[in-house]
């Protein structure tokens, strides 16, 4: 497995890992909690900025005059050229938002 699949199925595991250091640490597992905080870490440090983020779905948006039914294209590009950097369900959701923002 390349790096770069390695860090997007982390990416996309952001969420849980914050929800299971939590969890660990309600049943006393400290060590198993620390391990995911770690994770969660470097998950945060590979995470592209949200600001950063949108102004490039809108920049892929404007480019090509994409409009609301267009959320399939938007996202093979977005996917396309950073998938590695970032997480899948917040990209479509910031381009279901953007684009509908252009209606």
């Amino acid at each position: 497995m390349r790096l770069s699949e390695q860090v997007a199925g982390r990416l996309r595991d952001g969420r849980k890992l914050l929800e299971s250091a939590e969890e660990f640490r309600k049943l006393g597992r400290e060590d198993r909690g620390a391990a995911a905080r770690r994770d969660l870490e470097v998950v945060e440090k590979w995470r592209m900025d949200p600001e950063q983020f949108e102004a490039l779905v809108r920049e892929i948006i404007e480019q090509n005059d994409h409009g609301p039914r267009d959320i399939g294209q938007v996202m093979k590009a977005v996917m396309g050229v950073h998938g590695d950097v970032v997480d899948g369900w917040l990209a479509r959701q910031t381009a279901r938002r953007l684009l509908q923002e252009r209606d």
